[in-house]
């Protein structure tokens, strides 16, 4: 449906788009199983994380060679 709008005496076409129920369901679809895959997985994401993160802390808390001087 193109319903025109008057803006500065010009015609300007607007596409007006219906979004129901059948666009929606296969994007909350879609996102539920992203979801449920994340909520499957949850421990070793968080433990992955958490090993980079050791990682990370670990070599900040490194001892520097003395430069010779």
């Amino acid at each position: 449906m193109v319903i025109p709008l008057l803006s500065d005496s010009r015609l300007i076409p607007v596409i007006v788009l219906y979004i129901g129920p059948d666009q929606i369901m296969p994007l909350t679809s879609v996102l539920g199983a992203v979801f449920g895959l994340a909520l499957m997985f949850w421990n070793r994401l968080v433990g992955l994380a958490h090993k980079c993160w050791t990682l990370l802390a670990r070599r900040e808390e490194l001892p520097r060679k003395p430069s010779a001087e």
